[in-house]
């Protein structure tokens, strides 16, 4: 393609460009912006290609530029960019994009000791004025955090405390099946339950991070209410166990519902309990 064509106006077209990619970096860079929604497997080789030249360029690229391009960089190259630029990317692409596990973990490590400088700041901003237990306490929840993202072997599940909320599992969006399956049990109730802001990211979360999300819920609230109130992708996840215990009354109780096939046999076979 001559660098006088402006990629902008292939539209559609560019999903099928087979030419060599232009010379110039900004007609690069707007060719690669056309094909963020091709998924063709001549438009992927030319999307990694174009990434790959935009990486290597002197000029760290903005990852507003790469799109949903940017779930082809590997973990380090992800590391490299600020805390604040992949917060934005993660928010602007939402659920339709697919993050391995190991780009996950990266990007929950990144936002993850964001959170922990956070709050060694404010440790660190009121120490002047308060007393030596506050500021011992401060650390040691510092500490907690280095330790967890760490994956330090000395951490025992009773040392992890609510450090994951509601808050944290929406600005790492899709890339949630980094988080641990042992962090997702501290999550609190008021921050979950009848929380709509949740549900594109507990569609993305694995079987077991649902799991693990509903047996620390469990502990904290009735099955009845849990019932009621999770988020519609994690109730696929709810144990026959948990369904017996919410003592239903009637199946109009899980209308709607989005039940697996297993659950709904299991519920019309008990229905005449009901």
């Amino acid at each position: 393609m001559a660098d006088w064509i402006n990629p902008l106006r292939l539209g559609i077209l560019a999903c099928y460009y087979e030419d060599d990619p232009p010379v110039n970096m900004t007609l690069k860079a707007r060719l690669l912006t056309q094909l963020n929604d091709c998924d063709n497997s001549g438009a992927k080789k030319l999307k990694k290609r174009l990434v790959k030249e935009q990486m290597a360029s002197k000029q760290q690229p903005k990852l507003s530029i790469l799109g949903s391009s940017v779930t082809m960089l590997s973990t380090d190259e992800l590391s490299s960019f600020p805390t604040a630029d992949l917060k934005k990317i993660l928010k602007s692409l939402g659920p339709k994009v697919e993050w391995n596990l190991g780009q996950s973990k990266g990007l929950v490590q990144k936002l993850w000791q964001e959170k922990a400088v956070r709050l060694l700041g404010l440790c660190h901003q009121n120490i002047p004025n308060s007393s030596s237990t506050h500021v011992i306490s401060c650390l040691l929840i510092v500490f907690v955090f280095v330790l967890l993202f760490m994956d330090s072997p000395c951490m025992s599940y009773q040392d992890v405390n609510a450090v994951v909320d509601a808050e944290f599992l929406i600005s790492v969006g899709s890339a949630v099946k980094g988080i641990r399956m042992r962090n997702l049990m501290n999550l609190k109730p008021n921050e979950i339950l009848n929380n709509d802001r949740l549900e594109n990211v507990t569609k993305k979360m694995t079987k077991g991070q649902k799991m693990a999300v509903i047996e620390g819920l469990s502990k904290k609230v009735n099955a009845s209410e849990l019932i009621k109130k999770l988020p519609v992708h994690l109730l696929s996840a709810l144990s026959l166990n948990l369904l017996k215990k919410a003592n239903l009354t009637s199946l109009d109780q899980v209308e709607g519902k989005q039940l697996t096939k297993a659950q709904v046999d299991w519920l019309n076979h008990s229905r005449h309990d009901l």
